[in-house]
């Protein structure tokens, strides 16, 4: 079984999982806030701190990615020709998690706040 795991409160996290969730097979993937119950259990298993919420977490076979290389696991899942994402493993970690960082900087400042 796979995991998805997003900030729960976050407007843009949510609308991402809920994207992910109306195109992929439910029984192959499971999508669960960082806060539940269900995801401390997973994130400590993983071995990361259970008051987590840096990043979308994607879980397969107990192995955690984080940041770009969730978010594009994420998109593979999908199948079909989402699996084209395969190609943003192209780009070095340290650039894609560049700009995924810039985004979630962004995202804490301006869509999370109510």
């Amino acid at each position: 079984m796979k995991f998805i795991l997003y900030d729960g409160h976050c407007t843009r996290c949510n609308r991402f999982a809920s994207f992910i969730e109306k195109r992929v097979d439910q029984s192959e993937l499971s999508l669960l806030p960082l806060a539940s119950e269900e995801g401390i259990v997973l994130l400590k298993k993983c071995k990361l701190p259970e008051n987590f919420q840096e990043s979308v977490v994607f879980i397969e076979d107990n192995q955690a990615h984080i940041n770009s290389s969730a978010t594009l696991y994420c998109i593979i899942s999908l199948k079909k020709w989402w699996r084209i994402a395969y190609v943003g493993f192209l780009i070095p970690l340290f650039i894609r998690d560049f700009i995924y960082m810039q985004i979630a900087k962004r995202r804490k400042k301006n869509v999370c706040e109510i």
